[in-house]
């Protein structure tokens, strides 16, 4: 079973996309930060997956990774509603304003002030 540290290490990786996936569909994890800045690979499935199994996430950081799109960044706002805090997405040149006003529609709901 991976550890926490051992999706930061594969995280810090270019190529960490499919060994990511992978792991982190084995099992739910308390992962609260992943950097993926300017991973070019990362897409809609990985962030699907965060999605999914890291309920727990409290900063993500996806900026450059241009194949997420709004479908994604959706099913985040609302899976990690209770813990996301921190969001860095610039350069998701395929994440729109709808994306975005879902993000800062869940933050109002937490209490926090605008993007």
């Amino acid at each position: 079973m991976a550890s926490d540290l051992d999706l930061l290490l594969v995280a810090s990786a270019k190529s960490i996309v499919l060994e990511l996936h992978s792991r982190v569909c084995s099992h739910r994890t308390s992962l609260k930060t992943l950097k993926l800045l300017d991973c070019y690979k990362v897409g809609d499935e990985s962030v699907s997956s965060l999605a999914q199994f890291c309920k727990n996430l409290e900063t993500l950081i996806i900026g450059g990774c241009r194949d997420i799109s709004d479908e994604s960044i959706i099913l985040l706002a609302d899976s990690c509603r209770d813990g996301l805090k921190n969001l860095r997405m610039d350069w998701c040149l395929n994440a729109t304003d709808s994306s975005l006003t879902c993000v800062q529609a869940s933050w109002k709901e937490m209490g926090f002030g605008a993007c």
